[in-house]
């Protein structure tokens, strides 16, 4: 019964390491993006430039969800794995 808990503890905290490299990506996706933002705002404005605008707030938006949902997914793993880890070391006690 301890390998089980073992490998889901494992699976758990790869899953958590997996969320955390997703965040870093998406959050530098973010940082760049904003950086285009910011240089496209201090440009005079037309028709073309606004829509192009639009378009990377929106994405931000739907990166700033997205980072939103990965942290609730890593912390919800790590406690998954802290759970197991504990199941494991109540285990090992007894044998």
């Amino acid at each position: 019964m301890c390998t089980i808990f073992e490998r889901e503890q494992k699976a758990y905290m790869d899953a958590e390491k997996g969320y955390n490299e997703m965040l870093e990506e998406v959050e530098a996706r973010v940082e760049y993006r904003h950086g285009i933002i910011l240089e496209l705002m201090k440009l005079e404005g037309d028709f073309v430039l606004d829509e192009c605008l639009a378009v990377l707030r929106a994405a931000q938006q739907e990166d700033f969800v997205e980072i939103s949902g990965l942290i609730q997914m890593s912390h919800a793993a790590a406690l998954r794995g802290g759970e197991k880890g504990r199941m494991v070391k109540k285990l090992r006690k007894l044998g």
